[in-house]
């Protein structure tokens, strides 16, 4: 089960281009924004020394929240994307009831590409109809690019081209998904794929290609991927692919600089670096890196909370799921499987916090922190930014 939130690869689309504040990249090259403090945090209520990585020696302990108060930076709210107001179906910007907000899929030069709800006079009342567009800076109405039962936006790692599904369903026994590309800057659809049924390819787009979940005939899904180029034939079955391994469906699990993705199953082999989980998490929530190339050879095995685009360190995040003397949020290398501390291991996790990648890119990691402030209290939210791999941390929200 991966712990990156779906939807976080648009943060990663727009931190590309600059729109986030306090935050970087997690897919794709990111903005270094303002670099971190050098300022090792201090842990309330701690004794002993600190390490370079951050880490108390001795053996007093802190909740998280006291963790979070010993941080340097701001503790005001942070805005995780630009704020356009609501979009009437027919694309205006308004402030009238009948708006919705959209959601933000990339930024470029030409403005954000927007998707909202939407509507089609053929549309029936169960067909979730979303448009596609672009509004400019400056401007109160979104140039619209697509209307239809629209799927997520994906967008390459350089940010020149966009992927997304559109349903067809022409025929209703036979509906069928187009997945279709374009181009950036002027929309012109690069290429196009279709599959059968109604469920989107779209697993995550990294150095290797365009990921897609592999369909058969009747829509049901055969757990090889495979792999596209657009514009350069049709997609191939990713080879020596292990029965019973799947990549994780949320579009985020793929370094967006490597051909390594992030599987679930139990059929692959570890290599010597891998540190095998020995116990206090459930099965369900183990997460295995593979590269494209060797599928079978299981790189890292853990919780995963998040992956460096340039595939070099996974975030590993044990909170409620793991029993309390396991619990750890940690920077695994993949290279020699060195494990740092991102939260110092002086600080007691309750099953109540949660620890969730908003954001990466490679020499930062953002989190979003839930914690509570009382045992009963209503949960919270707070930004943490830290280096990689120093883990040297400081509030951004």
């Amino acid at each position: 089960m991966s712990r990156t939130r779906a939807g976080v690869w648009v943060l990663g689309a727009l931190a590309a281009t600059g729109v986030l504040v306090g935050v970087t990249a997690l897919v794709g090259a990111g903005s270094k924004g303002s670099p971190a403090s050098g300022r090792a945090a201090t842990g309330a209520g701690a004794t002993g020394t600190r390490t370079a990585a951050g880490t108390p020696t001795g053996t007093a302990t802190m909740t998280t929240v006291q963790w979070l108060d010993s941080l340097p930076g701001a503790t005001s709210a942070t805005p995780m994307e630009p704020t356009v107001g609501d979009v009437t179906a027919e694309g205006r910007l308004t402030t009238a009831p009948s708006g919705v907000p959209p959601d933000v899929e990339l930024r470029t030069a030409r403005g954000l590409l927007l998707s909202w709800d939407s509507w089609s006079p053929t549309a029936t009342d169960d067909e979730p109809i979303r448009s596609l567009g672009w509004l400019p800076p400056g401007a109160d109405e979104v140039a619209r690019v697509d209307t239809g039962i629209l799927g997520p936006v994906l967008s390459s790692p350089d940010g020149d081209r966009y992927a997304y599904g559109v349903i067809d369903r022409t025929s209703p026994s036979r509906p069928r998904l187009r997945l279709v590309v374009r181009d950036a800057a002027d929309d012109t659809v690069v290429a196009e794929h279709t599959s059968p049924g109604e469920r989107s390819p779209l697993l995550g787009w990294n150095a290797a290609g365009l990921v897609l979940q592999s369909l058969e005939q009747d829509g049901l899904v055969n757990n090889v991927p495979l792999l596209w180029t657009p514009g350069s034939g049709r997609p191939r079955p990713v080879d020596g692919w292990p029965r019973g391994e799947w990549i994780v469906e949320d579009g985020t699990s793929t370094a967006s600089g490597t051909d390594l993705v992030v599987v679930h199953g139990r059929n692959g082999e570890r290599t010597a670096a891998v540190r095998p989980v020995t116990g206090g998490v459930p099965d369900a929530f183990l997460s295995h890196i593979v590269s494209l190339s060797r599928p079978d050879r299981w790189l890292w095995e853990g919780v995963l909370g998040g992956i460096s685009p340039d595939g070099r360190y996974v975030l590993d995040v044990r909170d409620g799921q793991a029993t309390p003397a396991r619990r750890g949020v940690v920077l695994v290398s993949l290279a020699s499987g060195e494990v740092t501390p991102l939260v110092p291991r002086a600080v007691r996790l309750s099953g109540r916090d949660g620890f969730y990648v908003v954001a990466w890119d490679d020499d930062r990691v953002t989190l979003d922190v839930h914690h509570a402030r009382e045992a009963d209290g209503d949960p919270q939210s707070a930004l943490v930014e830290c280096t990689v791999p120093a883990a040297q941390c400081r509030r951004v929200g």
